[in-house]
């Protein structure tokens, strides 16, 4: 199994804060690419932890 290494644990906590501030009743185009980096984020490193088994 991939081991999340410092940066990877920082960019979780950076999007994860991010998410956490915003205001999902009025939703800006940063505020849609940031939830869509974050999905897309997870997904890869759901995928390549699966894939490294």
């Amino acid at each position: 199994m991939k081991r999340i290494d410092t940066t990877e644990i920082l960019l979780i906590v950076v999007l994860l804060a991010w998410i956490a501030d915003m205001n999902f009743g009025r939703l800006s185009v940063l505020d849609c690419v940031g939830l869509g980096s974050a999905v897309v984020f997870i997904a890869l490193l759901f995928f390549i932890s699966r894939r490294n088994r």
